[in-house]
Parts: C-alpha cells; sequence; structure tokens
C-alpha cells in the first residue's frame, strides 16, 4: 500500500478498511508544487501522513470511524467525514485552519498544547492525552466531554496537562479518565463538575480545579 501511494498524488481507497503511512518521511517523487490528495472508503481508515511536509495534503477519510494522524500545515485538508473520526496531531495546529474539519476525538501526541480556535470545525467530545511533559487543549468547546490522560503504555506525564474551555460558563462538566500512568498535575479550572475515573491503577498528584463544586472518584484504579 505504500509503495502504491509512492507512486500516486491520488489515492482512493473503497469499501474496504485502509491503513497508509507516510512516516517519517515526505512521499516520494512529489514536488513542492504537487499536492497530495488521499480519501478513505466506507470502512474505518487509518491515515497517518505526519511525516509528509513538502507539499499540501489533502485527506478525507469518508464514512467509516477513520483515523487521520497529521501534522497539518496551514493549506492542508483534513476531513474526517462520516461516522466517529480520530485527529492526531503530533505537532499543534498553529493557526486557525477552516479546512479541518469533522473530528469527534482528537488525540495530542507528544508534548502537543492546542488552541481549540485554530481548528474550530470540529465537534471534539474526547480529548486523549500522549505525552511525557506539557500538553493539553485549551479554548475547548462546549462539546469535549472527557479528557483521557496517558496510558501506561505512553508513560507518566512530569508536566501539566490541561483542559481550558472557550466558554467559562457555570456549569461545565467533565470527566479525566486515567488510563493507567501517573500525571503530576492536571489543570481543569473551568469545571464545576468533574469525575474522575480509572478501571486500572493511576495517579494524579496535583489536581487543579478552582471553578468545581462537585467531585467524583470512580473506579477500581484511583
Amino acid at each position: 500500500m505504500l509503495r502504491a501511494l509512492r507512486r500516486f498524488t491520488a489515492l482512493m481507497l473503497v469499501g474496504r478498511l485502509a491503513k497508509v503511512t507516510s512516516r517519517p518521511g515526505n512521499l516520494t517523487g512529489v514536488s513542492p508544487s504537487q499536492d497530495v490528495t488521499v480519501t478513505g472508503g466506507t470502512a474505518g481508515d487509518d491515515f497517518d501522513v505526519s511525516g509528509h511536509t513538502n507539499s499540501d495534503l489533502n485527506v478525507s477519510g469518508g464514512a467509516g470511524n477513520d483515523r487521520i494522524t497529521a501534522a497539518p500545515g496551514a493549506a492542508d485538508t483534513l476531513a474526517g467525514g462520516d461516522g466517529i473520526d480520530t485527529l492526531e496531531l503530533t505537532a499543534a495546529v498553529a493557526s486557525v485552519n477552516a479546512n479541518i474539519t469533522g473530528f469527534e476525538k482528537l488525540d495530542l501526541t507528544g508534548n502537543v498544547s492546542q488552541d481549540g480556535d485554530n481548528i474550530a470545525g470540529n465537534a471534539i467530545e474526547t480529548v486523549t492525552i500522549k505525552a511525557t511533559g506539557n500538553a493539553g487543549f485549551t479554548d475547548a468547546p462546549a462539546s469535549v466531554a472527557t479528557l483521557v490522560l496517558n496510558s501506561a503504555a505512553v508513560g507518566n506525564n512530569t508536566g501539566t496537562i490541561t483542559l481550558d474551555r472557550k466558554s467559562d460558563t457555570s456549569d461545565d462538566s467533565a470527566t479525566i479518565f486515567a488510563a493507567g500512568a501517573t500525571s503530576a498535575t492536571v489543570t481543569a479550572n473551568d469545571e464545576e463538575t468533574l469525575t474522575v475515573s480509572s478501571t486500572v491503577s493511576a495517579s494524579i498528584i496535583t489536581l487543579n480545579a478552582a471553578d468545581v463544586t462537585t467531585l467524583t472518584v470512580t473506579g477500581a484504579g484511583i
């Protein structure tokens, strides 16, 4: 599949699960003047284009529950399409990109702090952290309901993980899921209602929650 992708600057996958990876480098034979288009089919697709920076990207997941991993440039287009789609960022989107749309889940891989204003064309519901240092989602929309902390496979986080709302209302609520590692500091100062949950052994050393009025701790691992 990767060999085929290197031969063409446009690829369409119809009706089947596809996994395409361009990491760790650019697609060969693609000049800066050539845009790369990848279009998914009706099943769940997994596109990792995080290593391609040589030219503009246009990636569409199509139908199905898709994952697109990228370090988007200002002119890149990423579309989740139908289904419950995951945008995995290996670098922050540094300025407003209205062409990143249709994602319901956001994975931040590495020490990535993402401003929600720059990817506002998405109704993000779940944010998953995969970082060892400072990371988080600021100017988060009201749709965000769950913050997932590092898994044991990622390892402990020694920095600060932040969830910050675009609009701090009087009844914000979120669930923080501790997925198996230790997080030194988690800051969720805009939430009035917080649920901290885990099904495996996990720790949060310091939880900053300035607005909280109701805190529920549940699960076997906390």
